[in-house]
C-alpha cells in the first residue's frame, strides 16, 4: 500500500509540476484542464494527457526546445 500511496503523490506532482509549466507558456486552463494522475495496479506512476489541440501541442514543442522547421 505504501508503494501505491508514493506513487500517487508522485503522479500527482507530476501532473501539477506540468499544468503548471502549461499554464507558464500562457495557456488559458480550458486547454490542458483534463490531465489527470494515474497509477497502475503494479505501482507505477502516469500522468494522462489525453487529446490536446494542435495549437497546445506546438506551443509545447516550442517550449521543449524542437528544432526550427521540424515538423513543417
Amino acid at each position: 500500500m505504501r508503494r501505491w500511496r508514493d506513487s500517487r503523490a508522485a503522479a500527482e506532482e507530476a501532473t501539477l509540476a506540468l499544468g503548471q509549466a502549461l499554464a507558464g507558456l500562457g495557456l488559458p486552463e480550458r486547454q490542458y484542464r483534463h490531465i489527470r494522475s494515474a497509477v497502475t495496479a503494479s505501482g507505477k506512476p502516469y500522468v494522462y494527457v489525453g487529446l490536446v489541440t494542435a495549437e497546445l501541442a506546438e506551443k509545447i514543442a516550442e517550449a521543449l526546445g524542437r528544432p526550427p522547421g521540424a515538423g513543417s
